[in-house]
């Protein structure tokens, strides 16, 4: 959910937490273990109609996470200057993708 600044800034405390309720963080996390799920769910089916699937090497992976990096850090910086704990987002969407397989 996205939401204007100031008008955020305008809720009640109780209007608030109940947004946060179902969106935020814990929506973030819910909406990533359905795509990873879809995700999956969609390499199934093309294993299936004779895709091939190769494994990527561990180098270009590397070579994929470093190039997203700069994403990463600006993820941060922005969770920072909003008060949202990113790292704790990024952290509940593994656990969720992890928890799916």
């Amino acid at each position: 959910m996205f939401m204007n600044h100031d008008k955020w800034k305008a809720l009640s405390d109780k209007n608030k937490e109940a947004i946060m309720s179902v969106s935020g963080e814990r929506f973030a996390a819910l909406a990533g273990a359905a795509s990873t799920k879809e995700m999956e769910d969609a390499l199934a089916e093309m294993k299936q109609n004779g895709v091939t699937v190769v494994q990527a090497d561990p180098a270009f992976y590397k070579t994929m996470q470093d190039a997203a990096q700069p994403q990463f850090d600006a993820i941060h910086k922005e969770g920072h200057r909003i008060g949202v704990d990113t790292a704790a987002m990024l952290d509940d969407f593994v656990i969720e993708a992890e928890a799916l397989k």
